[in-house]
């Protein structure tokens, strides 16, 4: 893998990281506005500790070579239903930022993915 290449998903992977732990943890803590934010969309309080939990997973999980691929995916998914959830709820404005976030993670799951076996960090 082309060394530059590596430090950008590096680099991309630690923000990623920072960006879900900062934002698990409003909803693994019952922040009153994100489980109000929850149930404006028609979702309960499970919904937010389960989301907290992906976000938890994923923020981890992208630092860790072994599991980078397999968190970056999972990401993905969760910020799919972000983006429709966003657009139903608030419109196209809504789903501005999980849609950037999307794109910048699932640059770094093809990055990863597309690294030769024994060869992501």
């Amino acid at each position: 893998m082309n060394r530059n290449l590596n430090i950008g998903l590096w680099i991309a992977q630690g923000l990623i990281a920072a960006l879900f732990l900062f934002g698990a943890y409003p909803k693994l803590t019952g922040e009153p506005m994100v489980v109000a934010g929850f149930a404006a969309m028609g979702l309960g309080e499970g919904m937010v500790v389960f989301v907290g939990l992906c976000e938890l997973a994923g923020a981890i999980g992208i630092l860790v070579p072994v599991l980078t691929r397999w968190a970056a995916l999972g990401l993905v998914a969760l910020l799919i239903g972000a983006v429709i959830l966003g657009v139903s709820a608030g419109g196209p404005a809504a789903a501005l930022f999980p849609g950037a976030t999307l794109l910048v993670v699932a640059g770094v799951a093809w990055g990863r993915w597309s690294a030769p076996r024994g060869h992501q960090a």
